[in-house]
């Protein structure tokens, strides 16, 4: 299983951090590894999402269970199906000492190849770190041009 957990910090509110990872069907307008969100399902406090993102040029598929607490700033979100056996995760939002945003993303996921884990796990952590990071880097821009 590959572990990835990845910061940035953000010259903007936290709100408004959060608030832009929560509209998901938004993300491909400013992050370029993500080429289509779309909200399947809705109710209070939750999303079900169909995405496809590209690692290294592969196009990767799945959904997704979102959940979304709103006091805590904090989304987290678990596959429900697709090209990976595992993808889960979460985001949370919190004030930095310099008094912008805070943003940790992490991340656990899995091949569901055990026999070939060993060789790939190196190669599948360093893609989802990158993607991670441009995610973090898309947020931080766009809430960025909204202060």
């Amino acid at each position: 299983m590959a572990e990835i957990k990845t910061e940035i910090n953000v010259d903007a509110d936290p709100e408004v951090c959060y608030n832009l990872a929560k509209d998901m069907e938004q993300f491909p307008t400013f992050m370029d590894n993500v080429k289509d969100v779309t909200v399947q399902e809705s109710g209070e406090g939750w999303t079900i999402t169909s995405w496809e993102a590209t690692l290294q040029g592969r196009k990767v598929t799945w959904e997704e269970r979102d959940e979304f607490d709103d006091e805590s700033r904090l989304i987290t979100f678990e596959q429900t199906e697709g090209d990976l056996s595992v993808f889960d995760g979460r985001w949370s939002f919190t004030r930095s000492s310099e008094g912008g945003c805070n943003i940790k993303l992490a991340v656990e996921a899995t091949l569901g190849m055990p026999m070939l884990s060993a060789a790939l796990d190196p190669i599948v952590k360093r893609l989802l770190r990158e993607n991670c990071e441009q995610m973090l880097q898309g947020i931080k821009s766009e809430a960025e041009k909204e202060e």
